[in-house]
């Protein structure tokens, strides 16, 4: 299936979670020596123009009208400003946000299967001139992305950030931690999934825990949820999103709690607006 396109989505509250905390993954990953291997399972286009029908009112543009933001925010709507600057229309997605982070040494695996996703982000990465030359695969990234691990005398990174839009990308995205965990369990992961009225949405996270768990290994979640529902059957629609992180960077966490009360503020839309951070470190670690 294919009816599924970031363009509508791209800047909207579940991007600002997301490429928040995946940039500061990014951030603290490359300040240590030593190359990394980042792998993007669904990478779609690498910038996007929203149309006024999109949800980056509601998400991204509702921000920039706002100063003395935490540090974590701060640096998101810097690094997005570089890549597309205000009033440009434009909106710059995880490729274009993980390139501006990574050095020479590092390698960028890019998969996408949609048909016009794939095709503009091959268009992107033909005409960067950054040391770094990103790699794009026309194929699905929870299959093919296993061959990239465990990363060959580097240290593996991964954003997995399916649409969920057909039932098994659940389990696939499980399925696919799970198998990274045991072929590189140093290696650090940033799932994304959304809180919608779904089972299996409310179910991955706690799967996600509990491989962790068994592999005994450290894991961060944050939530921001802008609108509607309760915890098992949020309003229609999406109406906030889960990230959870593997082998999350010290520190990321006090500075989440600072950084999502704001976002609250900002983009919550009714009473219901919530967020949440849960942590958990084995002492074996």
């Amino acid at each position: 299936m294919h009816s599924y396109r970031h363009l509508f989505h791209a800047g909207n509250h579940a991007d600002v979670l997301k490429h928040m905390v995946w940039l500061a993954v990014l951030r603290h990953a490359t300040r240590k020596p030593g190359g990394l291997s980042v792998i993007d399972s669904h990478a779609g286009a690498a910038m996007y123009r929203p149309s006024a029908e999109g949800e980056a009112s509601g998400g991204i543009l509702r921000l920039h009208a706002q100063t003395d933001w935490p540090a974590l925010v701060q640096d998101y709507l810097h690094t997005v400003s570089q890549l597309a600057k205000p009033g440009s229309g434009q909106y710059p997605g995880s490729p274009a946000l993980s390139l501006a982070l990574l050095r020479p040494v590092d390698t960028l695996h890019l998969f996408e299967t949609h048909p016009s996703d794939g095709s503009a982000l091959q268009r992107w990465a033909a005409t960067q001139t950054t040391p770094l030359s990103p790699r794009v695969y026309r194929s699905n990234g929870f299959a093919s992305a296993r061959s990239l691990w465990p990363a060959p005398g580097k240290r593996g990174v991964a954003l997995v950030d399916p649409s969920y839009e057909v039932k098994s990308d659940y389990a696939a995205a499980a399925e696919w931690v799970g198998d990274a965990l045991q072929r590189q369990a140093t290696a650090v992961a940033v799932v994304w999934v959304p809180l919608v009225a779904r089972a299996e949405a409310h179910r991955l996270p706690r799967q996600l825990q509990a491989m962790a768990k068994r592999a005994q290994r450290p894991w961060l979640q944050a939530m921001l949820q802008t609108r509607g529902g309760t915890d098992h059957a949020p309003g229609g629609g999406l109406a906030g999103s889960w990230v959870w992180v593997l082998n999350p960077p010290h520190g990321l966490a006090g500075q989440l709690r600072q950084a999502l009360p704001r976002l609250h503020q900002a983009l919550g839309q009714d009473r219901h607006a919530r967020w949440d951070v849960v942590t958990n470190s084995p002492k074996t670690v």
